[in-house]
């Protein structure tokens, strides 16, 4: 009896030790991506980082929650209380985006694999952001996964800088 109470206060000791690591790595601007939208890894908050750390604005952030795109958010949420998306940086202000059914060109150049899918991973029908000619004003991004199937500009369009909470790059 004794080594299991023992062994019950190191294991709470231990998972203390490391949410509080975790609440400080969050806080210092260190990111955990587990999703295929971009690579897997750590990366961390900078100022010239090429990937965006967002909210969803609804009804994209509805919508993400329905559909079990964002998980719920340990530590560091949206105010919805689900994860933030992280997705890589196609466009910034002043680029000119093209959208249509063929896919997404920045500056005239197109981008790889930014087809849009008429259905998500689970055969759901998913909407496309509307096609046409998006010249990004300050403070707006067009913003991909590198998955196909990744939620991201194509579906809810540019992403407005009070949604972001951070640019990331790699750790």
């Amino acid at each position: 009896m004794k080594l299991l109470t023992l062994f019950s206060w190191e294991a709470l000791l231990l998972g203390g030790m490391l949410a509080a690591f975790m609440l400080g790595a969050v806080v210092r601007g260190v990111r955990w991506n587990h999703t295929p939208s971009v690579p897997v890894g750590l990366y961390m908050a900078s100022k010239n980082g090429q990937f965006l750390e967002f909210c969803p604005s609804e009804p994209w952030a509805g919508l993400s929650v329905a559909r079990d795109y964002r998980p719920a958010a340990v530590i560091g949420g949206c105010p919805d209380r689900r994860q933030p998306l992280l997705k890589r940086i196609v466009g910034e202000p002043g680029d000119i985006i093209f959208y249509d059914e063929q896919g997404v060109w920045v500056n005239g150049q197109p981008v790889k694999q930014s087809k849009p899918s008429a259905k998500d991973t689970a055969g759901r029908p998913l909407e496309h952001f509307a096609w046409g000619f998006y010249d990004l004003k300050p403070g707006q991004y067009w913003v991909m996964g590198d998955h196909p199937m990744s939620f991201d500009s194509r579906y809810f369009g540019p992403v407005d800088v009070a949604q972001i909470r951070n640019r990331l790059k790699p750790l």
